[in-house]
């Protein structure tokens, strides 16, 4: 897969790749409950986007991270944002 380096651009394909009851239920899941995905979803987007042989500096800053942040804490940024855009306007 292509680098890709902005939210915007992860959560298209993370939408395309969620069928509508799983996107749901993270909808639905509370914000502090969210680290439950850290296993499933959080490792396919460590393993999609390869955060663990790329620093994607322009990701880390878009997610307010440092620059050394782990992989685990860069997914669990990702899906803790893609948690927000899931419940935008509800």
């Amino acid at each position: 897969m292509n680098k890709v380096n902005t939210l915007e651009a992860m959560f298209e394909i993370i939408l395309s790749n969620m069928t509508i009851s799983d996107k749901e239920m993270v909808k639905h899941t509370r914000e502090e409950d969210l680290i439950l995905y850290h296993h499933n979803i959080g490792m396919q987007i460590r393993n999609k986007f390869k955060l663990w042989e790329s620093d994607n500096l322009k990701l880390k800053k878009e997610l307010n991270l440092d620059e050394g942040a782990h992989p685990d804490e860069v997914s669990q940024a990702i899906i803790v944002e893609f948690w927000k855009q899931l419940n935008k306007g509800v």
